[in-house]
């Protein structure tokens, strides 16, 4: 198989892959609250989860592009990626302190860079400027596997995430008065893990096996054979597009990330539209799936399509949702509606900018890995300033609570004071009225008597 069908094998195989990443980058989002429980630490805190996971990231991506350059068996570097990527998942739910619960999430993000940057630079070696069609198909795996990992979560959660969500919500050092009643929680959250990376087990036999039938430079035939294009320019030209596209993705990776991973617990905590655990699920699985039907049109749209304006229709559809759920915020019709467009909207960005990078560059593996670097920092960013909000909202939610029923306490207390004040002023005024009747009727009586004796 050194032709069309193992380059077509390979590509099957990475689409499993991504389906594979998709699952298990989506599953940190719906499950956090019961994360939180099981560490015994607040949103913010468990929220840096997604901190270290982009630390790895950015490392596994960055000397991910330099290896898979240099290796011949691009297979084997893949295999062992997906085999750490499936074991940290396993061992999420053992995780019952946050060191070692960043430990091994940073663990799972190392290797996540090496399968994103590889399945890249592989799948552009074998396909070339050709690519697009199939780059659509690999993100669309991605997404597909973001759409299961809500649904997935939901069967597991805990139904009482509701019930803990202000405890774990609560900023540290703030006095919070607990509820009088107890909850009960349970959790099967760590089934959702455990299915996740067993889901990762036979890609990684796959790859395996292709490594082990891996023909000497055979996955790299296209882009040797590939002819040089005259306006493919080096140098400062090289340098400025790359910069571009760098920049570029790094701003929308850190939205599309972002999103997927605070909409669960936006729509839980938030103050307007609070959600039940499962509805929010829901929500998150329907932005998921919104993002995995775009990339899937994509894969029939790039045929006609040029790469340029199927971008610009999609940044049109980001600014039209974006604006739509900052003005309609308090709406729920409109968290829905806004989520759905935004997923549909952000779902083939990623795969059309990179395939308009490569009408005009070579882009190496390094390139690429320096490229989802820059989407680690992105994370990094978005991830941080979504946390701050959510950290302020808990503060702000938590403090108005306390106010709210400190200010029912006193006024409770004022209007029992006036009470007892005008009851008290009542048998005062009623004791003295029946002081003054006996006055009055001794004075009487005294006079009467005197009448009589004289």
């Amino acid at each position: 198989m050194f032709g069309l069908e193992r380059r077509l094998i390979v590509t099957l195989c990475e689409c499993a892959g991504y389906f594979a990443l998709g699952l298990v980058l989506a599953i940190h989002g719906p499950t956090l609250l019961d994360l939180a429980h099981q560490t015994g630490s607040t949103i913010e805190e468990i929220g840096r989860i997604f901190t270290a996971r982009s630390f790895g990231y950015l490392m596994g991506s960055i000397f991910g592009g330099h290896i898979f350059d240099k290796s011949s068996n691009p297979c084997i570097i893949l295999t062992l990626a997906l085999a750490i990527t499936g074991t940290s998942t396993f061992f999420v739910p053992f995780c019952t302190g946050l060191a070692a619960m960043y430990i091994v999430i940073s663990f799972q993000g190392l290797t996540m860079g090496l399968v994103d940057t590889g399945g890249n630079v592989l799948l552009l070696s074998m396909w070339g400027a050709n690519c697009g069609p199939y780059m659509q198909a690999l993100h669309f795996a991605f997404g597909l596997g973001a759409f299961v990992a809500p649904l997935v979560a939901k069967l597991f959660i805990s139904t009482d995430s509701e019930s803990i969500a202000s405890a774990a919500c609560a900023a540290p050092g703030l006095n919070v008065t607990a509820a009088p009643e107890v909850v009960t929680f349970s959790s099967n959250v760590k089934w959702a893990y455990w299915l996740c990376s067993m889901v990762i087990v036979p890609v990684v036999a796959a790859f395996a096996y292709l490594a082990a039938t891996n023909p000497k430079g055979g996955e790299h035939s296209a882009r040797a054979s590939q002819v040089i294009v005259p306006h493919r320019r080096e140098g400062w030209y090289r340098r400025t597009v790359l910069l571009l596209a760098f920049l570029f993705l790094m701003l929308y990776v850190g939205l599309e990330v972002g999103y997927g991973g605070f909409i669960f617990s936006y729509a839980v905590k938030d103050c307007m539209v609070q959600m039940a655990p499962h509805t929010a699920a829901y929500l998150t699985s329907a932005y998921w799936g919104a993002f995995a039907a775009g990339r899937l049109a994509a894969i029939f749209l790039s045929h006609h399509m040029s790469p340029a304006a199927m971008a610009t229709a999609d940044l049109v559809g980001c600014l039209v949702s974006s604006i739509l759920l900052y003005v309609m915020r308090d709406s729920e019709p409109v968290l829905w509606a806004g989520s759905a467009l935004f997923g549909v909207s952000m779902a083939s960005i990623f795969p059309s900018a990179f395939h308009l990078v490569e009408h005009f560059v070579d882009v190496t593996g390094g390139c690429v890995g320096v490229c989802n670097g820059r989407k680690s920092v992105s994370h990094l960013a978005v991830l941080q300033s979504a946390r701050s909000r959510t950290h302020t909202y808990a503060y702000r939610h938590t403090h108005t609570h306390n106010h709210s029923q400190t200010h029912l306490r006193n006024t409770q207390r004022a209007n029992q004071s006036k009470h007892q004040f005008e009851r008290r002023k009542w048998r005062l005024k009623k004791g003295r009225g029946v002081r003054d009747d006996s006055r009055e009727g001794r004075d009487n009586t005294h006079r009467h008597t005197r009448t009589r004796t004289h």
